[in-house]
Order: structure tokens, then C-alpha cells, then sequence
């Protein structure tokens, strides 16, 4: 130990100096303490420079890329000063900040931070209010899981990853932000936009239901399982889950900030490459990227790059540029273009809204939040195998509930936990006709919007602030005084004029349609490949990548065999432990639709992480245990 460079900072600490303060004033001989600085390849090197019962002081060196693990310091206080090059810093409370030379960052107590050398070599010295349980950071030969994807996807998988994992585990979740731990479904929402699960099918915890209730309770919202809560609330519990597992959980976290933009196979690692130029290496990558961005319509390519056509409305600042009084077209009647509807109400927009889909309908309503609503039976060994029998008998147990009073949102309830089992027992000529012909019904019933967000919808229309119609958009023109758009309707075509058009027809499922970044390379490298309907990828049940053939051009009886293999193996063994022809690169999240079909809603996304993360650790158990680290 160097105790002799330590002394200034421990006498501003024993004259009362909290750990920030001692770092500032006290009379430090910096260059000593460069001199004494040395750095290791393998991983950032700790030098121990004083400890005693109450207090720690340490100089780290950091190479470029090296990182501390996300971590807490429990009950002490710490603070860390730059002395060479620059620090970034991630806090789960303030987010991601730059730390420059001579900039000191302090950590109270029970938060949790990560530090992360990204530029030329770094130098910190650091004070502690406690010791440090151990000597040095995590190994480097642990096995190691990059998560690609921030989201909702990403933290679930991150989360019963290190759950599962044990200590030998090591988990890097690349986020391309700006909405950490959240995504863009609840780090970009507004205080308008609710969920559309109930409130007690949220947890991430497949073995507490209730956890987002009591979090949503704590937190200031007198609400039950059935409650439709606000998505940023929701958001707020997955960084709190986060930081609760890095708390908790024997295994190592760490956060990367960058697009993923191509992955390849080299001896026997994975290497992610990132748009600045940075590889990652893993033995294992899990693709939880959320959902592919739109298809841009043919239709709309001559205002591609206007800045009066929205193409996501998700863009932070979006809906910011849509002035009170403009005449809006908003194209598509999900629940995106619900929640564009509450942005711009919530904004004061005064001026007409049309929205045009090709059904010209909008998503039915959940029951209201205080509905009480009995277990409903159904006999699943009764539904029939096939895509007309199946919407047959669910319109007859729809009526069968309306004729004995019960709500039928009571039936598609009761059906939701069995979805995945009835289409894989569908052929895949029944799929394609269910797709084909039932798809927009399915999702208007499945899909339901917030009974409250039904309500107001129907007073702006009662109102004439908006307006709904069936057609579809044949073209839209940029023009000076704003946008042309033709509209085909089943009276005819006409021109209509719009000072803005917001595109809200849904994300993209067809890999083939990305035209760049990682899903594109994934395609043009052979490592996914696309189901015959364009729904994802084709996968294994435990969400292992397989590839039926090299080639993006692979026929439709070829691919049809891998779906039906996958759809095999579902039925006989769900939540099996198994691999995947392409060893170690697994999916979660809406590219599973082939085999699963629903799977983008928090409970399908949480299942599916559970079972590739029982999967996926299953062949690391053998790594011995050691000390949790940092």
C-alpha cells in the first residue's frame, strides 16, 4: 500500500470532509499519484492505497473499453475524481454523464453506478466510506452474454440471465438509447399514454404476479391487478427491477451505449460490431432489440425526408413540430395512432384530425379498470385445428358470454395464457389462411385499447375534432402550401390537403424489409432467416436461432420445413433446454411471432426470457463460484 498518498485525503476525512469535499480540498500530490498509476489488458487494475474498518482509498487504471460492472456501495458513501483522460459515467438515478479531468462525481449511498473508460486511458482515485468486500473486479473468463437491445425485451432477458446464471456469469446489454432500461414503448410515452395489459400481468417476476401492483401502490397509485396504469410508471419499474438485480443477483451487469450494426461467427465467439467502431466479443448474444422500425409505404416516398411527413412518431420531438391549428392525417387506427391522438390533445391541438386504415376501425376496449370479471372456463381440447373452425368456435363462445351476461373481453382473457398452443397446432397452410383472412379481426379483439382512451376517442369524434375513414393512400405529394394526399375509398379516389401526416401503420416483422443496420447484416450473413409469412425469424422453442438455409432466397417449401420443425418441437417439449443449430445466439421479443405468434406484449416477452435464459445457462453451471464483485 502507498498509505503516504493517501494522508491529505484522510485528514480532510477525519476533520469532517464528507468524501466529495476531501477530493477537492484536500492537498493531493497528483503527480505521484500518476506515476504510480499501471494498467493491465485482461481488465482495469485497482490499487490499493489505504484501508482500514471505516475507509478505502483507491487509484484505478483503466484501458480503453474497460468497465466496472453496474454496482452498489450498500450503506457507504463514495466519490471518485478524474485525474487522466475522461470517465463515463452511468447513474440509474441521472443517466449517463462525461467526467473530463479534475471533475469529481460523488455516489450516495444505495445508488447504483457503472464507470467505463471509452477514450484514451483513464486514471481515478477513489475514496470510500467502507471497504471494498474485494481485491479486484469481476474475471474476464467468466462466461459472458451480450444483450443486444434496451428495452423491455433486453431487460428481461438481462434480468433471468443473471437470476439463472449464477456468479460465473457476466452479461453486457448494448443499448443504442436514449431510453435505458425503458425503450422507446415507455421511455418515449407521455403522461397520456396508458398500458394496455393490466396492471397485474406486468411483473417481470414470473413468480410474483403482483410485483408491479405493490411498485405502482408504493408509488403513489391507488390501483389493482386489473388497473390500466401509465406506461412511464412502467418504465420507472424496470429501472428499479434492474437496480434491485444488480443488488441482489450473484452475476455482473454491465451497460455498453451503442447501435448494433453486425454480428459474425469467429473461433467460436460472437463479435458484435458497433456504429463507432467498437467490437464486443461473447460466447453467447441474445438479439432483444424490440421492434423492427416501420416499412416506409411506396405510397409515401416522394416525402420520405419532408420535415411535414412524421415517419415515427416516437421520434423524440415528433409531435412538438405539429402546430395547434394544422389539419393532420394520421395514417393507420392501432393503438399508435391512439396514443398520437392523446400527444396531440394533451398539446392543445385544435385542428382537424382525419385518420384513414384499410377497416376504417378502431381497437375494442378493455373493460373499465374497476370491472370485476369471474374466471371464465373453455375447452381447449374442443377447438378445432383449423383457421375456420377456430374463428367459428371463438365466435361461438364470444356469444355464448354475451347470452349469459358476461363480458366478451372475459373470453379473450381466458384464451390469452393458450394462444401460442392453438397456432402451433394450426398446419402452415391454416396459419397463411388465418393470416390472410382473420388477422385485422384478431387484432382489433386481442389488442384492446384503455376503456378510458375509448372514451375520450368517441368524444373527439362526437365533437368533429376527428374523423375516421376507410381507405388507403395512393400517394402523398409535397406541395408549398403543405401535403396532397390521394385518398381511395369505396366511393372513388380524392385529393385532400394536409399540413402534416403522422404515420402510425405499425412496426415492420419482415427482416427482408430493413434496409439497414444489424437486422440487415443478420439477412445478408445468413444467421436469421425469415419465415414464409414474414411474421420474424424462424426459432427453436427456447427462442435459439435457426437458419434452414444460407441463403435470404431460400423457397417456401424449405422454410415451411424449419417452421414446422420448430412447431414440432413446441408442442413436445416447451420450455426445453435446449440449444440451436447456430450455437449460442438466441432471440426474445416480436422476431419469435413464427412460432409463438403473440409475443410482443410483457407476459409473452417475459416467458420467452425465462425459458432462453434456462436454456442458455444451462451448459454454465459448471463455472466455480467465487466473491461477488465489481
Amino acid at each position: 500500500m502507498d498509505a503516504g498518498l493517501a494522508v491529505p485525503l484522510l485528514n480532510a476525512l477525519d476533520a469532517g470532509a464528507d468524501p466529495a469535499l476531501a477530493l477537492r480540498s484536500a492537498p493531493i500530490d497528483y503527480p505521484a499519484l500518476l506515476r504510480r498509476s499501471e494498467f493491465r489488458n485482461e481488465t482495469y487494475h485497482r490499487i490499493l492505497l489505504h484501508r482500514d474498518e471505516a475507509r478505502e482509498v483507491r487509484l484505478i487504471c483503466w484501458q480503453p473499453g474497460q468497465s466496472s460492472s453496474l454496482h452498489s456501495h450498500g450503506a457507504a458513501d463514495c466519490a471518485f475524481r478524474v485525474l487522466r483522460g475522461s470517465a463515463e459515467e452511468l447513474n440509474l438515478h441521472t443517466g449517463w454523464q462525461r467526467h473530463h479531468a479534475d471533475v469529481i462525481s460523488a455516489t450516495p449511498q444505495h445508488e447504483v453506478h457503472q464507470v467505463m473508460c471509452t477514450g484514451e486511458p483513464l486514471v481515478t482515485l477513489h475514496i470510500y466510506q467502507r471497504p471494498l468486500p474485494v481485491d479486484q473486479p469481476s474475471l474476464s473468463e467468466s462466461a459472458h452474454v451480450l444483450v443486444v437491445g434496451g428495452g423491455l425485451s433486453g431487460v428481461a432477458s438481462a434480468l433471468r440471465l443473471l437470476q439463472r446464471g449464477g456468479r460465473g456469469l457476466r452479461v453486457t446489454l448494448v443499448d443504442a438509447g436514449p431510453h435505458l432500461f425503458r425503450g422507446v414503448a415507455y421511455g418515449a410515452a407521455e403522461a397520456a399514454h396508458l398500458l394496455n395489459t393490466p396492471a397485474g400481468c406486468m411483473s417481470l417476476d414470473p413468480e410474483d404476479s403482483d410485483a408491479f401492483v405493490r411498485f405502482a401502490v408504493e408509488h403513489g397509485h391507488a390501483c389493482t391487478a386489473r388497473s390500466l396504469l401509465p406506461r412511464r410508471l412502467y418504465g420507472d419499474y424496470l429501472a428499479a427491477c434492474v437496480s434491485q438485480a444488480v443488488v441482489s443477483c450473484p452475476g455482473k451487469l454491465r451497460i455498453v451505449q451503442g447501435s448494433a450494426v453486425d454480428l459474425e461467427q469467429a473461433r467460436g465467439a460472437w463479435r458484435l460490431s458497433l456504429e463507432d467502431g467498437r467490437v464486443l466479443a461473447a460466447e453467447n448474444v441474445v438479439l432483444a432489440t424490440g421492434h423492427l422500425p416501420p416499412s416506409l409505404p411506396a405510397a409515401c416516398a416522394a416525402v420520405a425526408h419532408d420535415a411535414r411527413f412524421v415517419r415515427d412518431p416516437w421520434e423524440p420531438g415528433a409531435l412538438d413540430r405539429v402546430a395547434a391549428a394544422q389539419r393532420v392525417l394520421v395514417v393507420g387506427s392501432g393503438l399508435t395512432a391512439l396514443d398520437v391522438l392523446a400527444s396531440l390533445a394533451q398539446r392543445g391541438h385544435q385542428g382537424s384530425v382525419l385518420t384513414v386504415s384499410q377497416s376504417g376501425r378502431w381497437p375494442a376496449s378493455h373493460l373499465p379498470s374497476d370491472a370485476c370479471v369471474d374466471p371464465l372456463p373453455l375447452d381447449l381440447e374442443a377447438a378445432p385445428r383449423s383457421a375456420e373452425g377456430l374463428a367459428q368456435w371463438l365466435g361461438i363462445k364470444l356469444s355464448e358470454a354475451r347470452q349469459h351476461g358476461r363480458p366478451w373481453q372475459a373470453v379473450m382473457q381466458a384464451l390469452r395464457p393458450h394462444i401460442s398452443a392453438l397456432w402451433a397446432a394450426l398446419d402452415a397452410s391454416e396459419q397463411r389462411h388465418f393470416l390472410r383472412t382473420y388477422l385485422g379481426t384478431w387484432n382489433k379483439l386481442r389488442h384492446r385499447a384503455p376503456h378510458e382512451l375509448s372514451d375520450t376517442r368517441r368524444k373527439w369524434e362526437a365533437r368533429g375534432w376527428l374523423k375516421t375513414l376507410a381507405g388507403t393512400v395512393r400517394a402523398v405529394r409535397p406541395m408549398p402550401s403543405g401535403l396532397e394526399v390521394e385518398l381511395e375509398t369505396a366511393t372513388g379516389v380524392v385529393a385532400r390537403h394536409f399540413d402534416r401526416v403522422v404515420l402510425c401503420t405499425g412496426a415492420a416483422t419482415d427482416v427482408h424489409q430493413v434496409r439497414t443496420g444489424l437486422w440487415r447484416n443478420l439477412v445478408r450473413r445468413g444467421l436469421v432467416e425469415r419465415d414464409a409469412e414474414g411474421l420474424g425469424i424462424i426459432t427453436d422453442a427456447s427462442g435459439g436461432v435457426i437458419t434452414a438455409h444460407p441463403s435470404p432466397q431460400a423457397s417456401e417449401s424449405e422454410v415451411s420445413r424449419a417452421v414446422d420443425e420448430s412447431r414440432r418441437q413446441l408442442k413436445e417439449a416447451p420450455a426445453r433446454s435446449g440449444g440451436s443449430t447456430l450455437g449460442g445466439l438466441y432471440a426474445v421479443g416480436g422476431m419469435l411471432r413464427p412460432v409463438i405468434f403473440e409475443s410482443t406484449s410483457a407476459p409473452d416477452i417475459v416467458r420467452q426470457a425465462d425459458v432462453m435464459a434456462q436454456a442458455l445457462t444451462a451448459h454454465h453451471q459448471a463455472y466455480v463460484e467465487v466473491s461477488p464483485q465489481h
